[in-house]
């Protein structure tokens, strides 16, 4: 477990082939502190970026995961927000302008409750679903606006539960 003091920054780093979560931050933000995963370049063969810490900016970031052999997708999603060592999850977080592009999940997975949220002006194409809140998201405000979702569903020959641009 990671105890993050006043600003943390994961920023402007180069990301290639990682078949695991390319960048994960499930610790824990101090009163008044923050979190920022920032203008970084994913090309990548497994899920993105997975978080779960207060004050959480994740911004600017492009991640491409390239279609696999027989044109699957990579599994898993690109950017997710989970429940870490705090259960009930994150006070704030922005999730803005990000290009997403691959994933078999979804394009932005909201698997945590979040008090308050902002998902902005994202461009999210050829991903299995757009933006999914699940049933263990419990907002007290959530904004989801001018976000741009393309492409959306299986590739060709695979099967979904189902598919969805935004699902609140």
């Amino acid at each position: 477990p990671v105890l993050h003091v006043m600003a943390a920054r994961i920023d402007g780093n180069d990301i290639v082939g990682c078949r695991r979560g390319a960048i994960t931050a499930l610790g824990f933000c101090g009163p008044g502190a923050s979190m920022r995963i920032t203008h970084n370049q994913f090309n990548i063969g497994g899920a993105g970026i997975s978080a779960a810490v207060d004050g959480l900016w994740i911004q600017g970031n492009k991640l491409a995961a390239p279609l696999q052999g027989g044109n699957q997708q990579v599994a898993g999603a690109g950017i997710v927000l989970r429940t870490g060592l705090d259960p009930n999850g994150s006070d704030q977080c922005q999730i803005v302008s990000n290009q997403i592009s691959g994933f078999a999940g979804a394009g932005i997975a909201i698997q945590s409750p979040v008090r308050d949220l902002i998902v902005k002006l994202n461009q999210i194409e050829r991903c299995g679903n757009g933006i999914v809140t699940e049933d263990e998201t419990n907002s007290a405000s959530v904004s989801i606006e001018n976000n741009h979702v393309s492409d959306i569903g299986a590739a060709a020959g695979e099967q979904t539960a189902f598919v969805v641009g935004i699902l609140v």
